[in-house]
C-alpha cells in the first residue's frame, strides 16, 4: 500500500527567520474549558512572525497530560504531570494547533510560542 502525500511544509531547521527571535505568551484557563484551538492566522496575515519552531510548557497538573496537537502537521506532543519543556514543533502556514488538559483546577497553564528552534530538553518540577 502506498503512503498518501498530503503536501509539502516549510521548516526553517534552526535559523532565524528574518523578524528576529520573538516569542509569544499564551496563558490558558482549563478550570472554563479542557481544550483550546490557537490560531495565529491573523498574527502571520500581519507579518508579526513567519514560523514558530518551538513552545516552552509547564504542566502545572499533578494528574493528567498536557497535550499538544497540530492538525496541519499530524504533530502531537504530550507533557506528563509536573513536568516542563521546550519541544520543537512543525509549524506549517497558518500557525493552529489546540492543547488540551484534563484538569479542571488548572486555571493559568502558561505555554511560549518561541519563533526559534531551542533544542529540546523535558524535566521534572517536582522538588
Amino acid at each position: 500500500m502506498n503512503a498518501q502525500i498530503k503536501g509539502i511544509l516549510n521548516a526553517l531547521n534552526g535559523s532565524t527567520p528574518c523578524e528576529g527571535a520573538r516569542s509569544v505568551p499564551v496563558t490558558l484557563d482549563f478550570s472554563q474549558a479542557g481544550s483550546y484551538t490557537v490560531d495565529l492566522t491573523a498574527q502571520y496575515q500581519q507579518k508579526q512572525f513567519t514560523t514558530f519552531q518551538t513552545i516552552y510548557a509547564q504542566n502545572m497538573s499533578t494528574s493528567a497530560p498536557l497535550i499538544f496537537q497540530f492538525s496541519a502537521s499530524g504533530q502531537t506532543i504530550t507533557i506528563p504531570p509536573g513536568f516542563a519543556g521546550y519541544l520543537p514543533v512543525l509549524s506549517p502556514d497558518p500557525f493552529q494547533f489546540s492543547v488540551s488538559l484534563a484538569d479542571a483546577l488548572i486555571t493559568a497553564q502558561n505555554i511560549q510560542l518561541i519563533n526559534v528552534y531551542l533544542p529540546p530538553v523535558i524535566w521534572n518540577t517536582a522538588p
